[in-house]
């Protein structure tokens, strides 16, 4: 934590040092801000990152859909987020939106048959989340979200294959005892 004003804004940054497979010495930053309203627990988050990522040892080296040629993938990534409680704190509201920015995204292309892993140039992937956090006893908690994803190929403009576009998850937590859920 880089800075923290009286519990109402935190400020945060930080960077990764990066060498591996095709990048030499990269760094790759991160921030991010959290505001909370007073008297109200309505927290504020905004976030700014950058990443790179290798291709994976399958990606690379798969029998049949490999590619030794493959350059690594970069992103940039931008989220804004909203949290609120709703009942006494027991039920917590959450909403984020996001923007995924990928260059030289590594997935399978399709248009080879059989289908081999390859960059694509550039790509968008953007979204909202919403999820309701609840806790019905100390012991007993869960929560239920849905993720919609908007997806691009920017040099095609087609929709990026095997991304769902709604995704629905819930969870529910039991913890008889601290060491134990």
């Amino acid at each position: 934590e880089l800075l923290k004003v009286r519990g109402l804004l935190s400020l945060a940054a930080g960077f990764r040092y990066e060498d591996g497979p095709g990048f030499n010495y990269e760094i790759t930053p991160r921030a991010s801000a959290l505001i909370i309203v007073p008297e109200t627990d309505i927290g504020l988050r905004l976030s700014y990152g950058k990443g790179i990522r290798a291709a994976a040892r399958d990606e690379l080296y798969h029998p049949v859909a490999g590619n030794e040629n493959l350059k690594p993938e970069r992103s940039k990534n931008y989220e804004a987020g909203l949290k609120f409680p709703i009942f006494n704190q027991r039920l917590w509201a959450e909403a984020t939106f996001f923007i995924l920015q990928l260059e030289n995204l590594i997935d399978k292309d399709y248009n080879h048959i059989p289908a081999l892993f390859s960059n694509i140039g550039k790509a968008e992937i953007r979204g909202a989340e919403l999820e309701l956090q609840f806790t019905i006893t100390n012991e007993l908690s869960g929560n239920v979200g849905y993720t919609r994803l908007l997806t691009e190929d920017k040099e095609t403009g087609e929709h990026l294959p095997l991304r769902p576009n709604y995704k629905w998850i819930a969870d529910l937590m039991y913890k008889p005892s601290d060491r134990l859920t």
